[in-house]
């Protein structure tokens, strides 16, 4: 992949997932499927041809680093992390702390995308196109939007974005978070004009996969109120490529009076086309000149695709990893009834597993059941006791007989005997 450089995000505090992590666990490295999370992208990177990958962390977790992740995908890591007065940077203030790093188009992944599609695709469209931003998407799971969250009652409420795409060409034409839009999704007739077939939905999930044409940098540079990448650099590249250069008065000039446009003027650090002869210049007019902003998206179809980034989407991540591809991810050993069992798990007489993630060294006791949850490491099921639907943050036992519903355990978090807990967290966590 010599035309772009990869970025991997993986500083962020994960707030939406608080009661699953510990200071010794931060967000990426939670297991999903028994695997660290921040595995998965790296091997969709890897798989995608990267050779090399930046990785941003957090300040705080600076030592946990797995030093062995980069000989297990193959691919050559470079960690950085954020200075410890910034540890909570938003996306886009990651990318300015690693500006200097960047030499070509930059390749944005987020530490919490589960998935087997190849990221190849999307490179495909941003350089065919001569895109100035490429973004990825995927039909929400029906599983994710009907199964109940553990720790709460009912269903999850999920963020929605509103997505327009030209069915033909796959230009990005509209794009927002749903509560940014009224009863009413108003489109301006000049871009209809353009493209007057455009889908619009509301069951995609925005995957957090970008590829960002390397020109953007210094104009965010420039702009440092522009914070998060899904947030604010989306939507509003997304609006600013149906907006007219001001300096093109017609269409054969030139543009080379960039002192007269405002600093923060993204017009200022479009790059200016090639030099044409006095002739060809009066009459033609590239595509990419008369549009030089322009946005596409690619939606994932048929590939298993999850953001494990809150409690109801990192549990549809554990859910599905049976589903994944085992040439793709050698380590996942998948077991009867749909388990994936991790390395010396004790399972005892009578002991009922099913749709489930069992970690390493865990201890199922005799006749104890254990249905679509997750164990983390080192935790231990009591005789006669049954968890469904849950979540046993790890190093922790679960008292025989008691019985959980819809529960997350935190981590160091154990239970006595005989008790019964349902749509509750259990224990004490701190927000990292």
């Amino acid at each position: 992949m010599i035309d772009f450089q990869a970025v991997l995000m993986a500083a962020g505090r994960g707030s939406r997932l608080a009661e699953l992590l510990s200071p010794d666990c931060p967000k990426y490295l939670l297991p999903v499927g028994n695997l660290p999370m921040i595995y998965y992208p790296l091997c969709a990177l890897k798989r995608a041809g990267f050779r090399d990958v930046i990785v941003i962390v957090p300040n705080s977790n600076r030592y946990k680093i797995d030093e062995t992740l980069s000989e297990k995908v193959g691919i050559r890591i470079e960690y950085v992390p954020v200075p410890a007065s910034e540890d909570d940077l938003g996306t886009v203030e990651s990318l300015r702390l690693v500006r200097d790093k960047l030499k070509k188009d930059v390749f944005v992944v987020s530490c919490d995308l589960v998935t087997d599609f190849d990221l190849g695709r999307l490179a495909e469209v941003h350089r065919t196109n001569n895109s100035t931003l490429t973004a990825l998407f995927a039909p929400m799971s029906p599983t994710l939007k009907e199964s109940p969250v553990p720790g709460s009652r009912g269903k999850p409420k999920l963020e929605k974005d509103i997505v327009g795409l030209e069915p033909k060409t796959d230009r990005l034409v509209l794009f927002n978070s749903e509560a940014d839009f009224e009863e009413i999704v108003s489109v301006r007739r000049s871009v209809l004009r353009r493209h007057p077939v455009i889908g619009v939905r509301s069951d995609l999930v925005d995957a957090h996969a970008y590829v960002l044409s390397r020109w953007l940098l210094p104009w965010l540079v420039a702009n440092k109120n522009i914070m998060t990448v899904k947030g604010e650099l989306v939507p509003l590249v997304t609006k600013l490529q149906f907006h007219a250069d001001p300096l093109k008065q017609q269409k054969y000039q030139k543009r080379d009076d960039d002192d007269d446009l405002p600093e923060t003027s993204i017009f200022r650090f479009v790059p200016k086309p090639p030099e044409l002869g006095p002739i060809e210049s009066c009459y033609t007019l590239r595509q990419d000149e008369a549009e030089p902003i322009r946005c596409f998206g690619v939606v994932a179809r048929d590939e298993f695709l999850v953001r494990a980034n809150t409690t109801a989407g990192y549990v549809e991540a554990n859910r599905k990893a049976h589903q994944l591809d085992t040439t793709m991810f050698s380590q996942v050993a998948v077991g009867r009834f749909d388990n994936v069992m991790g390395d010396q798990v004790s399972l005892g007489e009578k002991a009922n597993v099913r749709q489930s993630v069992i970690g390493a060294r865990c201890r199922i006791g005799a006749k104890a059941t254990v249905q679509s949850s997750v164990l983390m490491d080192d935790t231990c099921v009591g005789d006669g006791a049954s968890v469904v639907g849950s979540v046993l943050c790890g190093t922790l036992e679960v008292g025989q007989g008691s019985q959980l519903q819809n529960c997350v355990v935190c981590h160091k978090k154990n239970l006595p005997s005989g008790v019964r807990h349902a749509n509750e967290v259990l224990g004490s966590f701190v927000e990292l």
